[in-house]
């Protein structure tokens, strides 16, 4: 399946998401794609991307988390009830507010945890794109 989340392979583990070689093994916490091994796949909600806003982040010199708002998962899977668990390492240069694609594993919590970040496709179409990592905005030209 196209841009479905799955557990890294041998190869994906040395490479980053550009196929870039990385210090790190994606099963490194500090990877920006983490991917804890021996986590559970939860079909329908780990074997696939979504979308949605960074809603919240908190970091200061104890924290570092924060929870990005995805109706669309929530909607898939009710019980949780909560929006999706965002670490530092895996937060990239995003910031609150940035809409985000990404994928999920189920935390030790048992929660849905996001890891890998790319731009949101809602941002790509909207009319100003926050640049990841800086305070600018541009505006998309349509002419």
């Amino acid at each position: 399946k196209a841009g479905a989340a799955a557990p890294p392979t041998e190869q994906e583990d040395a490479t980053g998401a550009a196929g870039v070689g990385t210090s790190v093994p994606r099963t490194n916490p500090t990877h920006h794609a983490y991917w804890p091994a021996n986590t559970e796949p939860f079909p329908g909600i780990t074997d696939r991307r979504w979308e949605g806003t960074i809603r919240l982040f908190i970091e200061d010199q104890l924290h570092g988390y924060g929870f990005i708002k995805c109706n669309e998962l929530r909607e898939k899977y009710p019980e949780k009830d909560k929006d999706v668990f965002l670490h530092r390492n895996q937060r990239g240069g995003f910031k609150q507010g940035d809409v985000v694609n990404f994928a999920v594993f189920m935390n030790f919590k048992g929660n849905p945890q996001a890891t890998d970040l790319r731009i949101g496709e809602l941002r790509r179409q909207g009319e100003e794109t926050r640049i990841p990592g800086s305070n600018a905005a541009r505006q998309d030209d349509d002419e």
